[in-house]
């Protein structure tokens, strides 16, 4: 049987901390309750745009309920599992999609509805905006309505990577690094809202899809030896000019710039293995040359090969 949360008291808690009308400030709360656990962290710019992440687990299957007191507009950004949403302000449920960020407001007496898995890890990235400020930079003639298909692109996602990886910065440039990415995570996010609101979009059929998802596997399954865009797109059933499009409209990438995340990815998941040096993960993922490995590493994560591994000794001292 699943868990009924009142989300009132769980929000007021944390809001308090990360209020977008309250002064500069930064930190992160932890939360071990009976339902499950919460981590957050939290940085206020004192100017108009909060930023926050969430990363939450439950013990079982579990519905958040809660209504909101006051207005605020947000751009929300999931990089984990699919949610399902409800709420009065729509006829029908929503399906939150992994890998996908979408703008909106909530305003006083909106209630909502959240149903998690249980066992699985839910990860989300907030930036809230205090009063008209969203509504003034969004040229889209619909301004703040709920839009779902808005998918997560490279430098959303690197930008996004470099604010969860905040703690390996040096603790007096934080704050500055902190404001700046946050910054710069706005200004690229409103800059593809409205470059997408100005241009008409590329639709794909079903079949189209389902070859471009099928490409991606393939990809994926060969990333030591990976096919030419040619040789991909036969194996896929797809022409070459849908598969370079494609890709870009529906994984918001490249064919091979998709690729290189996909390695970067796994080459940090294996360099977090302590007997894996970081040559071992370079050619597990496909790369020989380890400079070129650790340059563009770095240029993607934010911090080197290196520092994965001297974190790890520390924990030895």
């Amino acid at each position: 049987m699943g868990t009924y949360i009142s989300t009132s008291q769980l929000w007021d808690r944390i809001e308090k901390e990360f209020s977008p009308y309250e002064k500069r400030n930064s930190g992160s709360i932890i939360l071990e309750e009976d339902f499950g656990n919460m981590s957050l962290n939290f940085f206020n710019t004192g100017s108009g745009i909060n930023y926050s992440s969430c990363v939450a687990t439950f013990h079982e299957d579990t519905i958040l309920e809660g209504q909101y007191n006051k207005n605020i507009s947000y751009l929300i950004f999931n990089t984990s599992t699919n949610i399902k949403m409800e709420s009065n302000n729509y006829s029908s449920s929503l399906d939150l999609n992994t890998n996908t960020y979408y703008k909106g407001q909530r305003f006083n007496g909106l209630k909502e509805k959240a149903l998690y898995q249980k066992n699985k890890k839910y990860i989300f990235h907030y930036l809230v905006f205090e009063d008209n400020l969203l509504e003034s930079l969004i040229k889209d003639e619909n301004k703040l309505s709920l839009n779902l298909s808005n998918q997560i692109l490279l430098q959303q996602n690197i930008l996004l990577k470099e604010l969860s990886e905040i703690t390996l910065i040096e603790e007096n440039i934080r704050d500055l690094y902190y404001e700046s990415k946050i910054l710069e995570l706005t200004y690229n996010t409103i800059n593809n809202l409205n470059e997408s609101s100005s241009k008409s979009l590329h639709f794909l059929n079903k079949k189209d899809i389902e070859a471009l998802h099928k490409a991606k596997e393939i990809l994926f399954e060969n990333i030591n030896n990976p096919p030419s865009l040619k040789e991909l797109a036969h194996k896929s059933a797809i022409n070459e000019f849908k598969l370079k499009k494609g890709f870009k409209q529906l994984f918001g990438n490249t064919v091979y710039g998709l690729l290189q995340e996909y390695r970067l990815n796994k080459a940090k998941k294996l360099l977090e293995i302590d007997d894996i040096n970081i040559s071992e993960a370079a050619y597990l993922v496909g790369y020989k040359n380890i400079s070129h490995f650790s340059t563009i590493f770095k240029k993607y994560f934010g911090y080197s090969p290196i520092n994965i591994k001297k974190k790890q000794k520390k924990y030895y001292l």
